[in-house]
């Protein structure tokens, strides 16, 4: 009898154990890892004549990744008297928030520019931000801030764009969060400036896209991984005849073989976009007016792919027009 019952009572314990087990991985898995990105938000600013009241974050959604609709009724999304350009959005490898680096020309709280901010939400809803500083004595300016997430390192890799004496590089180094930095290191130059280098990944290897200041052009690049400087040129007949743009921003339409590339015609009205099936041969072409729609003088910025619930739950909150 005494045997029968432990039997049961082991019984009934493994059971109850699955039971709160499975409940437990239910309330885990319950999160944006499960869902599919299949939506977009664009994060940017907006300024055709860099007057400061523009010099803010700003959202727009979309659900097909061509057309979007301002969030906040067209005014900023993130409070802050804060200057800010160049806002890049990256969702945090655990899945548990994103952080927005953004540029910063100085204030009258932080009159020096010699660092930029760092926003963090752990719902895209609420903001707190932080000026840091990368720290290392060259280091004089971070403009157009990004991070990609490099698995190799367990942390990101940050890139940005800084004036030398004679012209603009991309510079380079590594982060866990957002707070300390490796030493930074040369990652994009030329005979002339280069600056607003982006990237994206593509199956084994990445694109990189980066601004040539002296002929106003963006140039395309193929590059191994994330500690590879060097890159392979890809003769892009469009982009080799586009001139006046900058702050590219590249992304995957979700389950489509189709890429979009956001080029900042920054001296005609900001941003237009261009699609290609062949990223890797940078075989690109415009689009009619008729086939996307982009907020009136988004200036450079980055998309992030989210979720349907992330999207519904960014219209709720910011309301759309």
């Amino acid at each position: 009898m005494h045997q029968k019952w432990q039997h049961w009572f082991w019984l009934v314990a493994l059971a109850a154990g699955i039971l709160f087990s499975t409940t437990l991985i239910k309330a885990h898995t319950v999160n944006a890892a499960d869902e599919v990105t299949d939506h977009y938000l664009l994060v940017y600013f907006k300024s055709p004549s860099y007057t400061p009241n523009d010099q803010k974050v700003y959202f727009a959604v979309s659900d097909d990744g061509l057309h979007y609709q301002e969030l906040n009724h067209g005014q900023p999304a993130i409070k802050s008297e804060n200057v800010l350009r160049d806002p890049f959005i990256v969702r945090q490898a655990d899945n548990q928030g994103f952080y927005i680096l953004a540029s910063s020309v100085g204030t009258k709280v932080f009159p020096t520019p010699y660092s930029m901010f760092v926003y963090h939400s752990s719902d895209l809803l609420n903001w707190t931000d932080q000026r840091v500083a990368v720290t290392d004595t060259d280091t004089t300016r971070i403009w157009a801030p990004e991070a990609v997430y490099d698995a190799a390192i367990n942390g990101y890799k940050m890139y940005w764009t800084q004036p030398t004496d004679t012209k603009f590089i991309v510079q380079t180094a590594n982060t866990n969060d957002f707070q300390t930095y490796s030493v930074p290191q040369t990652y994009v130059a030329g005979d002339t400036s280069r600056l607003d280098t982006t990237l994206i990944k593509n199956g084994d290897h990445y694109l990189r896209f980066t601004k040539n200041e002296a002929t106003s052009q963006v140039y395309e690049e193929r590059v191994a991984d994330l500690t590879t400087s060097e890159g392979k040129a890809i003769t892009s007949p469009l982009l080799n005849n586009l001139t006046g743009v900058e702050g590219p921003i590249a992304y995957q339409l979700y389950g489509q073989n189709k890429w979009i590339l956001l080029l900042d015609h920054y001296n005609a009205g900001g941003y237009e976009p261009v699609m290609t099936t062949d990223i890797d041969h940078g075989n690109f072409q415009k689009l009619a007016t008729d086939q996307y729609r982009l907020p009136a003088d988004a200036r450079h910025g980055s998309v992030l792919t989210i979720t349907k619930s992330e999207y519904d739950r960014l219209i709720n909150h910011y309301g759309i027009d």
